[in-house]
């Protein structure tokens, strides 16, 4: 409630400024993950600032995702990468959302008045290629290749390490999150209130999520803690290949891919939910857990710092040390007090990252007062 005041005020500012104007977000995606998870939240703030914002996305993904997001409410086109292109005449701004698609907006900076041309930054994808020199390549080279373009991310790690990296400094929009979904409720209507509940992405095609370590570590807190201790594992279907190459062979339960509204589901009764990642640009699913008022664990290295505090409303932890890792689950699964005083925390906290905020400031990004 504290923050209803702030929000309305972002959507009246966002109309006076910026209604009528027309934005196309590319979003090539198949299965909901955190960046289009965020780029849909923001969308839709936009759309109440009357901002006429549609997505745009490839022809063979249009099954997997309307199974993937069945209640989405912003309006989606499909098509081809050279469909982009047709109909750019059509929009103000559009805006590429992972590095592949800054090559399909490029032809446009040399067509007569072309729109507006952005790069939403959502990470430091370079990291992503560990083993893949091309898409290293790639990557590095898609924030130098609009010569006009509106680079924007969403924290400070995230334009440092770009700025570090390529001479080049992002806009900064801050941190948000869908905070009308994620947010407590069933508080303890687990299948025994005195069990706990831990909750873990984990998505082996992401290696920097460290999703060998994560199990390895939920692996030993299982045979530490036995039936004080419940484990729900998402972002991968159980029959994944790689999980017969993770630490396994514990009792825990695997929700598969989900939606948003599932997520928001299993986040809600669970009460510890762990990022052991090497780094989160943001850390949208951490922001979600807080939300929903789980005691949460976030890695160091990266932009967590930006909504989160040690020992206020999380733990932060060098996630390069599996001792530390340990150390900080333990921590949380015998401290009462420590969980009560972290969740209830986090819930007020994140409250101030609402998408309205970062959404009104990617439109200042995109047109810019004169």
């Amino acid at each position: 409630a504290g923050v209803l005041a702030d929000r309305e005020a972002a959507v009246k500012l966002g109309r006076r400024e910026y209604a009528g104007k027309r934005v196309l977000f590319i979003l090539p995606v198949t299965v909901p993950g955190g960046g289009a998870n965020i780029v849909l939240s923001e969308s839709r703030a936009m759309r109440r600032m009357g901002v006429d914002v549609r997505v745009f996305n490839l022809q063979g993904h249009a099954l997997k995702f309307g199974a993937g997001y069945r209640t989405l409410d912003i309006p989606t086109v499909f098509g081809s990468q050279m469909d982009v292109l047709r109909l750019a005449p059509d929009y103000d701004a559009l805006i590429a959302t992972v590095n592949f698609t800054v090559e399909w907006l490029k032809p446009l900076e040399s067509a007569p008045n072309p729109p507006t041309l952005g790069y939403y930054i959502q990470d430091f994808e370079p990291m992503m290629y560990p083993d893949d020199p091309f898409g290293k390549r790639r990557a590095m080279e898609s924030y130098s290749l609009l010569k006009r373009g509106v680079l924007f991310c969403k924290t400070q790690w995230n334009q440092k390490t770009v700025e570090a990296e390529c001479a080049i400094s992002p806009i900064v929009v801050g941190p948000s999150f869908e905070l009308d979904l994620f947010r407590p409720r069933n508080r303890g209507s687990g299948p025994d209130a005195r069990t706990l509940t831990i909750a873990a992405l984990i998505r082996p095609e992401t290696p920097y999520r460290a999703p060998h370590l994560t199990m390895a570590l939920l692996k030993q807190a299982k045979a530490r803690y036995g039936a004080q201790i419940r484990i729900i594992l998402f972002g991968a279907p159980v029959d994944h290949p790689e999980f017969a190459r993770y630490p396994s062979h514990f009792e825990c339960e695997v929700a598969g891919i989900v939606s948003p509204e599932q997520t928001a589901h299993i986040l809600s009764e669970s009460d510890i939910f762990v990022d052991f990642s090497a780094h989160q640009a943001m850390g949208l699913t951490a922001m979600e857990a807080m939300g929903c008022g789980c005691a949460t664990i976030v890695p160091e290295h990266g932009g967590a710092s930006s909504f989160a505090r040690h020992g206020h409303n999380s733990l932060i932890i060098d996630t390069r040390s599996e001792a530390a890792c340990w150390e900080a689950l333990k921590a949380l699964i015998t401290d009462a007090s420590l969980r009560e005083t972290l969740r209830l925390n986090a819930q007020h906290d994140v409250c101030a990252f609402h998408p309205e905020g970062a959404a009104l400031n990617i439109l200042g990004a995109l047109f810019p007062k004169a």
